[in-house]
């Protein structure tokens, strides 16, 4: 169900999304459409792009003049495009996709008028919490603390944000955490790990733990305040409540090796059509 807000804030609202044809991005786009709006998404290419629902165009976020002929005449803004890889041969491909596709992005948003702009970035550049000291959104991480260009891009394009927003542009920023559910089919590298495990091809598990969202509840949660903060300053939402194999009804916190052996103790079928469709028989 959509929450009231929703339809009475964005119905009959043009509205531009990038990353539409990913996973955080398509719900996004999806809900948007639900609650009235007429989303507009970029896309590298419209070839297959079906949804009667979406007004696809073709566009890069490394060609500012593509995006701001693409966003023209759009209201609101959601960022949701980010390059999701923990490795590439050429680590500089990120950094542009990330970094440098965003600055093009909030350029041209505010040539073009925009009223707000909702950016996605990522918990993962926050200082990490302990139990005596949880993490928080107000302490950053510190640079040297980043593994592999993907979290190093996110921080560096979480600034370039900050910056703005510090400056009085209309910007909000989320920060979710590892979201899993329906339609993740290529999988994203945090599917990738559950059909890793599911399929046997992870032989030992770290001692660690690992926070997710079901993709749905992190939409709902935080576009619903989103709608009521569209007018305010940045804020950053948290998003970060792990379900038990993604039960909704049921949070605990659970060791990383547990919430796998859960999801191998569920019958296999149904979880993977939950989680990834068909990615785990690929």
């Amino acid at each position: 169900m959509i929450p009231h807000d929703l339809h009475h804030f964005f119905a009959g609202q043009h509205v531009f999304v990038t990353g539409a044809s990913g996973f955080i991005g398509s719900h996004v786009a999806s809900l948007l459409v639900q609650a009235g709006a007429h989303v507009r998404a970029l896309t590298r290419s419209i070839k297959g792009r079906r949804h009667n629902t979406i007004d696809w165009v073709e566009g890069d976020l490394l060609r500012r003049d593509s995006i701001e002929a693409a966003m023209k005449d759009c209201r609101y803004v959601f960022h949701v495009a980010g390059d999701y890889r923990f490795w590439a041969r050429d680590p500089r491909e990120i950094f542009a996709n990330n970094v440098q596709g965003t600055i093009n992005l909030l350029e041209a948003a505010k040539r073009s008028g925009v009223e707000k702009i909702v950016c996605t970035s990522t918990t993962g550049i926050l200082e990490p919490g302990t139990p005596e000291r949880l993490a928080t959104e107000e302490r950053l991480a510190s640079p040297s603390q980043f593994k592999g260009p993907y979290k190093r891009s996110k921080f560096r394009s979480y600034l370039e944000v900050k910056q703005r927003a510090d400056a009085g542009w209309p910007i909000a920023t989320t920060l979710p955490t590892a979201p899993i559910g329906p339609h993740d089919v290529r999988p994203t590298p945090t599917g990738m790990i559950v059909v890793a495990f599911l399929n046997g091809r992870i032989p030992l598990l770290a001692r660690t733990g690992l926070n997710f969202v079901d993709v749905r509840n992190c939409l709902c949660t935080t576009w619903a305040q989103l709608s009521h903060r569209l007018r305010q300053r940045n804020r950053r939402p948290v998003l970060a409540e792990l379900d038990s194999v993604c039960d909704a009804r049921i949070r605990a916190n659970v060791a990383w090796s547990t919430f796998l052996q859960q999801c191998k103790s569920r019958k296999r079928t149904r979880l993977c059509s939950y989680l990834l469709d068909r990615s785990c028989h690929s």
